[in-house]
């Protein structure tokens, strides 16, 4: 066989009656064609790649023109085979919890929940822009975006029509495949997918039609900087000389597209801007940097490339009579030459994948092909070429229709930078998973026209940390900066803390990545994937699930005069910790919260155990040298460290490891045990660092590693625990350990004491900021007694990481004085009024009001 696909259905699961084939590819998914001539299709099309599933057990009826399947799930009907597939022609049954449900040809689905569309360019949120010389049009007047009908719906059925797509067929004396016209006369081809509300199971079965999603290269789930910008290649070594110097991670930088030659479409480097592109190149490779380039190939390969002459001979065609090879991607002699002339000389250069940035319509010389998803599959296909000696392949472009998702990764397009954008990226990128999409890379921070205030580029850059790909970009526009460290305080600490997050959960998210591959199911994921009945699910849009551990429901909106949002937002049944506060809260509602601008809502359950990674300015191949475990103690949990060797696809034979975690909760102790590693690959590691963190937590009575009992040290030290106050958590390090060998860590705490560290952690955060308010207008000299109060409050937890034993001490302090701040800090404006300083008065009100606001919330 010629691929590792196979499009050609099992015999035992087709059945034909007249001009019409039924094919039962599983219990719940069944093709239906109508062929005039019974020529059916057994190619492979762009969106359909298999079809070879294992037999299906089903029961069948045929007589003179009629066709019946049966199988637990469905019975579809055709009454006559000899027609065109009508309304009154082909029927289905469809068992959707337990009742019976009745589908038609043509049946409009209303409860269809989408899946995405080819590109979010000029749109602001759930409208379209729409520009005339110039001018923005405001954005209650844009026209929507469409998003597709996806695999899922709430009437518990789904319809894919693939009567239009084309078909793929072997070149001669190849094993390539290439676009072929589809047969002449009246054809139709449907699936349709009976699945009820079991959408898992949905996803993970169509996963095998449609193709699955590969795992990209590690490195892309790093930073990526782009900026729409004439750049010289002194200026980019300056950028990433300042990621370097303030210690800011990034893996990938994306060059617009004023590294070719004048003009839309350009092969060559500049050299104005480039004098010296293989040095500069080969500089930036020596820190493991990764590069992409942006192509606009539509106008073809132009008289002042350099590879004109080369691409002229492999067409026969002859330069000096030349202005223009035109594009042509249906020629697979022109594609033949686009790849070896174009772009692999780049490659060996040190480029290591491309941004096909296609905008220049949807036909092309063969009827029915659009370009877009023809141009992602053949780079796909180039980039898996044995030269390559198998690395992973990579593309980078727009949604081109079903099947895209076996060609990640996703660029949604130019967005306007506007609150409304961002609030829409959310549920955009959920219901691609719909669709077996679920790699988009938004530009993080919005692309026209212009300049973002700190606020929502802050916003932007703390959802882009919970999304499939981190990666900025702006238009190119003076104002426009997507620098972080070129926003004023406290935003730059801010979207710096944010992406080393990022970074600390590459683990994490790297196996849900895995997990996806293997069940269908996107690292972000709406949330009626696990709680289909709850209307309350289809409802928040704006929150997700983000990979199985994590809930996430991103700040989308401005902030209040006092910098603090209020978020509503739905929990399902169960106990839930608030990451941003570690408040604890109990599920099946909506919840409102307020939020910092530090905060981002992140929600796990008790017992959740997350996989994250030391610090590192790199995503580098092969086992992680330094694994941390952040623990959520209250109930038991489990997990496993998924690894390989993060850039081949030997991980598709197999070569990976895994490493089983589990977690044993009652009150007062928690019982870590890592389990041994399973599985080997090249770069995996039998020794390393290990680091174990458990939130929610009051200074440890007792911490045993394998038995043993290991001290307390004020700092995190390798070989004892330590205890951070302000974040009520204990830390243990471990400097040596054997992954072949399991481990087992024994946390004892006083659970009466725990029980104090429920929203602590928020409740530091906000005190701090009180704090830092008040101290803005601190005298020389004492003018009031309670003028210190607030640093007194602020300094609890700190105290308490200096001096465990004195935690219980500590806590009745702060629980006796706490509620006579606000009394304390309106005696000492009084103070300032009396001495007529209103304007520190003022300061000082600001920090009382927000205080009130605090404690009005609660947890």
């Amino acid at each position: 066989m010629k691929n590792a696909v196979n499009p050609i259905a099992s015999a035992s699961n087709t059945v034909e009656r007249n001009q019409v084939r039924f094919t039962v590819l599983t219990e719940r998914i069944v093709r239906m064609e109508f062929a005039e001539d019974a020529s059916f299709e057994d190619r492979q099309t762009l969106a359909v790649s298999n079809r070879e599933t294992p037999p299906v057990h089903f029961f069948k009826e045929t007589h003179e023109n009629f066709l019946q399947i049966q199988t637990s799930f469905l019975k579809v009907t055709c009454s006559n085979c000899s027609v065109p597939f009508s309304e009154k022609t082909l029927t289905a049954t469809i068992l959707v919890d337990g009742q019976e449900v009745l589908w038609h040809y043509g049946q409009q689905d209303q409860g269809n929940l989408l899946g995405t569309c080819r590109t979010l360019d000029k749109t602001c949120g759930d409208w379209e822009v729409r520009s005339s010389n110039g001018t923005w049009i405001e954005h209650e007047n844009y026209a929507p975006v469409t998003l597709s009908q996806g695999l899922l719906s709430r009437s518990g059925w789904a319809v894919y029509d693939d009567s239009a797509n084309i078909p793929l067929d072997f070149l001669p004396d190849s094993e390539a495949l290439w676009i072929t016209p589809r047969k002449t006369g009246t054809r139709q081809d449907l699936y349709l997918l009976g699945y009820g509300l079991a959408y898992k199971t949905a996803l993970k079965e169509v996963s095998m039609i449609f193709g699955r999603q590969p795992v990209p290269p590690r490195y892309t789930l790093g930073y990526w900087y782009c900026r729409y910008w004439a750049y010289t290649d002194k200026e980019l070594e300056e950028l990433i000389a300042q990621f370097n110097r303030i210690q800011l991670p990034i893996d990938v930088l994306a060059i617009d597209m004023d590294w070719h030659l004048a003009g839309w479409t350009g092969f060559t480097w500049c050299p104005v801007f480039f004098p010296d592109h293989q040095t500069f190149l080969s500089d930036l490779k020596e820190q493991d940097l990764k590069i992409t380039l942006n192509v606009h190939p539509a106008d073809g390969v132009g008289k002042h490339e350099t590879q004109f002459a080369a691409v002229c001979q492999d067409m026969g065609m002859m330069p000096e009579k030349m202005d223009c090879v035109p594009f042509d991607c249906t020629d697979p002699k022109f594609m033949a030459s686009y790849f070896k002339r174009l772009y692999h000389p780049m490659e060996q250069e040190g480029i290591d994948f491309w941004w096909i940035d296609w905008q220049q319509g949807t036909k092309t010389k063969m009827e029915g092909v659009d370009p877009l998803p023809w141009l992602n599959r053949l780079h796909w296909e180039d980039h898996s070429r044995k030269e390559r000696n198998g690395l992973r392949p990579l593309t980078f472009s727009r949604f081109g229709g079903l099947g895209s998702g076996r060609y990640p990764i996703g660029f949604s397009g130019d967005t306007v930078s506007v609150w409304e954008s961002l609030a829409y990226q959310p549920y955009f990128t959920s219901t691609a998973a719909n669709v077996l999409y679920g790699y988009w890379s938004h530009d993080i921070g919005g692309n026209m026209p212009g300049p973002i205030e700190p606020e929502l580029y802050l916003r932007w850059i703390q959802f882009g940390i919970y999304s499939p790909i981190l990666r900025t970009h702006t238009a190119k526009h003076s104002g426009s900066e997507r620098r972080v460290w070129k926003y004023p305080s406290p935003f730059d600490e801010l979207m710096i803390e944010a992406i080393q997050r990022r970074y600390a959960l590459i683990p994490y998210i790297y196996a849900a990545n895995r997990r996806g591959m293997d069940t269908g199911i996107s690292l972000l994921h709406p949330m009626y994937y696990e709680w289909p009945k709850e209307p309350a699910a289809y409802e928040a849009r704006g929150q997700y699930l983000f990979g199985d551990a994590m809930l996430v429901a991103p700040v989308v909106q401005k902030a209040d005069s006092l910098h603090l949002v209020q978020s509503k937002i739905w929990l399902p049944e169960g106990e839930w910790v608030d990451t941003a506060t570690d408040t604890v809260l109990v599920g099946g509602g909506w919840v409102e919260r307020t939020y910092l601008l530090r905060d981002i809502p992140v929600f796990v359950r008790k017992g959740t155990i997350l996989p994250l990674q030391g610090e590192t300015l790199r995503i580098q191949p092969g086992a992680y040298s330094q694994l941390i475990l952040e623990v959520y103690p209250g109930a038991d949990g489990e997990t496993e460290i998924y690894e390989d060797d993060g850039v081949s696809q030997a991980y598709l034979q197999g070569e990976s490891s895994r490493i089983p975690i589990s977690l044993h909760a009652t009150p007062g102790r928690s019982i870590i045990q890592v389990k041994p590693a399973v599985g080997d690959f090249t770069g995996f590691r039998n020794e390393r660092s290990l680091e174990i963190r458990q939130r929610l937590s009051s200074p440890a009575t007792k911490v045993l590693v394998n038995g043993t009992c290991i001290p307390w040290s004020r700092k995190p030290q390798e070989g004892c625990w330590s205890f951070q106050g302000d974040r009520g958590e204990i830390c243990v390090k471990i400097a040596k350990w054997k992954t072949r060998k399991g481990l087992s860590v024994e946390i004892q705490t006083n659970a009466e004491f725990d029980r104090q560290m429920d929203g602590f952690l928020g409740l530091m955060q906000r005190l701090d900021y009180v704090k830092s308010v008040v101290d803005s207008v601190l005298p020389n000299h004492t003018i009031c007694n309670e003028e210190r109060t607030a640093a007194q409050l602020a300094q609890t937890g700190n105290r308490i990481t200096r001096f465990p034993d004195h935690f219980e001490a500590e806590m009745s302090a702060f629980v006796t004085q706490l509620p006579h701040l606000q009394a304390a800090l309106c005696r000492y404006r009084e103070s300032y009024e009396a001495l007529k300083m209103f304007d520190r008065s003022q300061v000082l009100t600001h920090a009382i009001e927000f205080l009130e606001r605090i404690l009005q919330a609660g947890k």
